[in-house]
């Protein structure tokens, strides 16, 4: 029971104090890097829905 929540705290919850990332990734990757491809996706989405909506 312990260690599926702590699994869960780990692994699967992203955390608003650690920028949205999970714990586990926060902590053993890069977190710039992985910011700054969360970044280049929601700028590529944004863009994306912007011709669409301009698109008659």
């Amino acid at each position: 029971m312990i260690s599926e929540t702590v699994g869960n705290y780990n692994n699967v919850g992203l955390h608003s104090a650690l920028s949205l990332l999970h714990p586990i990734d926060y902590h053993c990757m890069d977190p710039a890097a992985l910011l700054s491809g969360s970044v280049r996706k929601l700028r590529a989405a944004t863009e994306l829905r912007t011709q669409e909506t301009m698109t008659p």
